[in-house]
């Protein structure tokens, strides 16, 4: 079975943080939305600093993995306009 991975990227470091899986682009989307809701962390302070990629995916059955390094949003596109 393959997962998705996935990493938020801070732009003013320059480095991604660590990976983490989702099922799907969708999902890692609503995951980064919930870490800036939830507050109280760097992404949801400087939302304008933090993008979010899609790595590629890793096959749990052959240890394979497959990557693509692809853009998906910023974070600041998650936080909510008063």
């Amino acid at each position: 079975m393959k997962v998705e991975l996935y990493s938020v990227k801070d732009t003013k470091l320059g480095k991604f943080c660590t990976p983490f899986t989702a099922p799907n682009d969708e999902i890692a989307k609503r995951m980064l939305q919930s870490t800036i809701m939830a507050g109280g962390n760097n992404i949801a302070q400087f939302p304008e600093d933090f993008q979010l990629f899609k790595l590629g995916n890793y096959d749990e059955d052959t240890g394979e993995l497959t990557t693509e390094n692809k853009f998906l949003a910023n974070a600041t596109e998650f936080v909510k306009k008063e």
